[in-house]
């Protein structure tokens, strides 16, 4: 019991910021924040909405991440070249670990839409066999 508490307490002092959603997971506070607003909520978004309390971030870690996060959407985007992702900008700006997606937690990432020359190419070998 006592290993378990210092093994919990180290792993605590590793994080840089909490957040305020309690006990909720981050996809249920995504899905209430979607269907209040009536929209699709972004993972930069929710990153804001679960890291405020009371109009204040929690943490200036918190705060930092997420002024980084709003610099990378507003780059522009070199001639030819596609934007960042929301996931992309959130995996380098939060960082990434195998099988684990920060402020989604364990399981599969969401797949990013396929462009139509992807699916057709995929399409066509999965026909040829």
């Amino acid at each position: 019991m006592q290993e378990q508490s210092r093994t919990n307490k180290a792993a605590r002092q590793k994080q840089h910021y909490n957040h305020s959603s309690g006990s909720k997971s981050f996809l249920q506070r995504q899905y209430e924040l979607a269907e209040r607003r009536g929209q699709r909520v972004d993972r930069v978004e929710l990153f804001r909405e679960t890291h405020v309390r009371a109009g204040t971030f929690v943490s200036q870690a918190a705060e930092d991440a997420h002024n980084q996060m709003l610099k990378l959407q507003s780059q522009p985007t070199p001639e030819g070249s596609q934007p960042l992702s929301e996931d992309e900008i959130c995996d380098q700006v939060l960082g990434r670990r195998p099988g684990y997606s920060k402020g989604l937690g364990w399981g599969p990432k969401p797949k990013a839409h396929r462009t139509a020359s992807a699916s057709s190419s995929s399409t066509s070998s999965s026909q040829s066999t």
